[in-house]
């Protein structure tokens, strides 16, 4: 196929425009959390609502901007909770997740078919003409995500 290695690139591109990077954290207490909304994501706990209803500290911060839909969002939650476990947390909490639109990308086809005919008669020229015209149009925003999740370690 023709296509695949045109895919793969795309595929590579998209990915090359992630960043996720990790900072300690200084100076942290313990804090008991009262409870929220979690998933479990290669034996980590994101919290995307609230805190866990136990005693834990934070241990660093996670900032992570990358492309906002595709591939790079699917693979989002697994390289935080990658990057929390080498870290030796066991957590992490969502702090803000905003979406920016950084342009939008349009494409257009059109298709145009015609047909035209001269008659010579008695009175002079008669022309016969039709033509048939189609088009569309697709537009897609352009969108980058930009995240920060503590790491946390229970208590």
């Amino acid at each position: 196929m023709k296509t695949a290695p045109f895919f793969a690139c795309l595929i590579l591109l998209s990915l090359s425009a992630c960043s996720t990077k990790f900072y300690s954290y200084s100076g942290a207490k313990v804090i008991t959390g009262t409870g929220g909304a979690s998933k479990k994501v290669d034996g980590i706990d994101l919290w995307i609502e609230g805190t866990p209803p136990r005693n834990f500290e934070i241990v660093g911060v996670i900032h992570d901007h990358r492309p906002g839909r595709g591939i790079s969002m699917l693979l989002r939650d697994g390289k935080i909770a990658a990057v929390a476990k080498q870290q030796g947390g066991d957590g992490v909490l969502l702090s803000f997740d905003e979406r920016e639109t950084v342009g939008s990308f349009t494409s257009a086809n059109s298709y145009t078919t015609g047909q035209a005919t001269a008659y010579k008669t008695f009175g002079g020229v008669q022309a016969y003409g039709s033509a048939n015209t189609s088009s569309t149009a697709i537009s897609q925003t352009i969108t980058r995500r930009n995240s920060k999740f503590y790491v946390i370690r229970y208590l």
